[in-house]
Order: C-alpha cells, then sequence, then structure tokens
C-alpha cells in the first residue's frame, strides 16, 4: 500500500502505480513480501521520507527491472512513473529476465528458457542487455518435416490432436538436442530447425553431431506413441522424418521488442531447407558440402552416404546431393543389392570406394 494511503490519503492513480510496483515484485519473486519486523513498524519506516522501506530487489535483477519498480515506489506521488510510459516498459521487458532475478522458477520452466535461447544470448537478456549476433564461416542447419500426421490423425479434432502428438514429439526432438549439441533454433508446423557450430565452436564435428542427431530423432519418431487422456497409443511407425541438412556461413541474432525470439539467417538455412523439401521421407538429404565434411570429420558415418544425383533446387538450380541412409534404409538397399549387381560412383571424390546410387522410393 503506498505511503500516503497508509497516512490517511484518498485512493489515486499514484497510488495504484505503487501497488503495481509491489505486484511486479511479488510476480517476480513468486512470493509476498516478508516482514521481518512488527507489522507497525514496517508501516511507520514505510512511510518516513527519511527512510523510504521498500521490499528488497536481489542484486542480480536486471537493471530494467529494477528501475521500474523504483520509479513506481517514489514516496512523493507525482515523482512516480505514469502509466503511459510504464506501460511501454513493460512492453519492452521480456519474460525471459526473469530467472536471474532469484524468483524461484521451476526446473521445467528454466529448460524452457534454455530450449528458446542459447546460453550466452539468454544471460545478456537477464542482464537487460543486447546480446551481440552469433557468425560462423561453416555452421551445420538442420530442417525436417513430420509426415503421415495428416493419414494418421482425420478426426474433426484433427488439428488440436496434431498439436498435442507434435507437441510430445518435438519435447524429444529437444532432449536429444541437448544431448547431441545441437541448438534448437524453432519450430514451423511440423517442421523443426536446429544449428550447430554457431552458438559454440564444433569445428571438428559438427556435421557428425548433427548426422547422429538425425538418426536418433528418426528413431524417435519410428517409435513414438501418442499420449492422450491418459491413455498411449502406438503408432507403429506411422510417422517418418523428411530431413534436410546443408553447411555454410550462418548468423544468428534476437530479434523482436516485445516478444524476443532467436533466429538464423543466411543462404545456409535456405538450402538445408530446400534439402528437406525435395527429400524423400525416412531419408536425410544433405548437400555436397556437407557430404564431403561428414567424410572428413567421421569416415565410418561417411559409409553411409549416397549419390542421389542432380536435384532441381529453387533459386539455385540443379545441385548435387546425397542421401544418408538411416538404419532402416540400409536394409532396404541390402535386400535390393541381393536381386541386382550394386554400382559404385563416385562425384567430386565426394564419396568414396563402394557408394551405390539410390533411388528413393
Amino acid at each position: 500500500m503506498a505511503p500516503e494511503i497508509l497516512l490517511g490519503g484518498l485512493p489515486s492513480k499514484a497510488a495504484d502505480i505503487y501497488a503495481f510496483g509491489v505486484l511486479i515484485w511479488e510476480f517476480a519473486m513468486r512470493q509476498l513480501p516478508i516482514l521481518l519486523e512488527p507489522t507497525l513498524h514496517t508501516l511507520r519506516r514505510t512511510c518516513n521520507p527519511s527512510e523510504q522501506l521498500r521490499p528488497e530487489i536481489p542484486s542480480s535483477c536486471s537493471n530494467d527491472l529494477r528501475r521500474m519498480m523504483l520509479d513506481c515506489w517514489k514516496h512523493c506521488p507525482k515523482e512516480r512513473v505514469n502509466v503511459s510510459d510504464l506501460r511501454k516498459r513493460l512492453d519492452s521487458t521480456t519474460a525471459a529476465a526473469f530467472p536471474e532475478i532469484g524468483m524461484g522458477l521451476g526446473a521445467s520452466q528454466s529448460r524452457l528458457l534454455h530450449g528458446h535461447f542459447p546460453a550466452h544470448v539468454l544471460q545478456a537478456i537477464m542482464r537487460g542487455e543486447q546480446s551481440k549476433p552469433d557468425a560462423s564461416d561453416c555452421a551445420t542447419v538442420f530442417f525436417c518435416k513430420v509426415s503421415g500426421i495428416s493419414r494418421l490423425i482425420s478426426s474433426p479434432e484433427a488439428y488440436l490432436k496434431r498439436a498435442e502428438l507434435l507437441d510430445q514429439l518435438f519435447a524429444e526432438f529437444d532432449l536429444l538436442a541437448l544431448e547431441h549439441g545441437v541448438q534448437r533454433v524453432d519450430t514451423i508446423g511440423e517442421c523443426y530447425l536446429g544449428v550447430t557450430n554457431l552458438v559454440e565452436s564444433q569445428q571438428s564435428d559438427h556435421v557428425a553431431s548433427m548426422i547422429r542427431f538425425s538418426c536418433a530423432v528418426s528413431e524417435v519418431t519410428k517409435k513414438a506413441n501418442f499420449d492422450a487422456g491418459g491413455a498411449s497409443t502406438a503408432l507403429g511407425g506411422c510417422l517418418k522424418l523428411r530431413i534436410g541438412l546443408n553447411s555454410g556461413p550462418l548468423t544468428g541474432s534476437v530479434v523482436g521488442y516485445g516478444r524476443k525470439k532467436y533466429t538464423v539467417f543466411g543462404n545456409t538455412v535456405n538450402i538445408a531447407s530446400r534439402m528437406e523439401s525435395t527429400g524423400t521421407a525416412g531419408y536425410i538429404q544433405c548437400s555436397e558440402r556437407t557430404a564431403s565434411l561428414l567424410n572428413a570429420q567421421d569416415e565410418e558415418l561417411g559409409r553411409n552416404l549416397r549419390v542421389r544425383g542432380k536435384v532441381f533446387v529453387k533459386g539455385k538450380g540443379e545441385m548435387t546431393t546425397f542421401l544418408f541412409l538411416l538404419p532402416a534404409s540400409q536394409g532396404r538397399e541390402r535386400q535390393s543389392a541381393g536381386s541386382r549387381p550394386q554400382r559404385s560412383e563416385s562425384v567430386g571424390g565426394v564419396i568414396g570406394n563402394g557408394s551405390s546410387k539410390v533411388h528413393p522410393q
């Protein structure tokens, strides 16, 4: 309660602003102000112009939020921030700053924020600072789309069920991304976007790490169950991923004012998207540069690459692409090889001996 109200004054907008500042503190700290002294003594100190007792703000609080609360708590009502300015400042203060104030966010909330922002970006936001853009001469971009959902779910409430299924599936992807060193960037409908060697240095294995992540999410998707209403339904391999990979220069940065978002820019992203859209469910299609880097980083993984050939890519014309065979695809290739001679092929020295051309089914 504002000091002037405690002293018998009438309610006012300025008093409401003071109370709103206390509400901000309570929301941030997830608790009520703790009285360390008898109530009457505390109220006297609150009203005393020479003391102006206020809730303690942790030193780790962001500068923007600290100034906002202090401006709401000015002793003189006329000196408090007005409603219009307060609204503007609230719009520019992201909720991602709240964990830094020690507000007791749970582990799941903390993981949520770290899933949306790289660690160094989140720390800058929490300090109320503008993070510097990330840049890499050669990062690897993962772009995938879940196929089979529309055929699997065709009920009147299909869109709701699709959203529930994607939420469960992409939650698994996020855990695997942490395990394999992949920075999750965004989800767009049925698509998932991630990068390596951008927010942290992974120069020696960024393609190999992304391939392992691709295999892991493909396996999770193949074995996915749909949990709804307390019941779990086995999808029996109905879902498949169409995955595209590309490596090249990349920039990542935070965009937006009130609702901040970390995103990536560059032609490398566009080509990764084309690798996905021109690919086939159940396969990983990658560019020639990605294939070359995989062979250099992990020769054993490189043995699973096959030349697909020339593919028309919008905005780029024809590009030579490669397929990385997932375990199920390798099984199909072995069965096919048993019925006909296997043909070796090499393009530009990227693929070594024994590379057979595969035509996706």
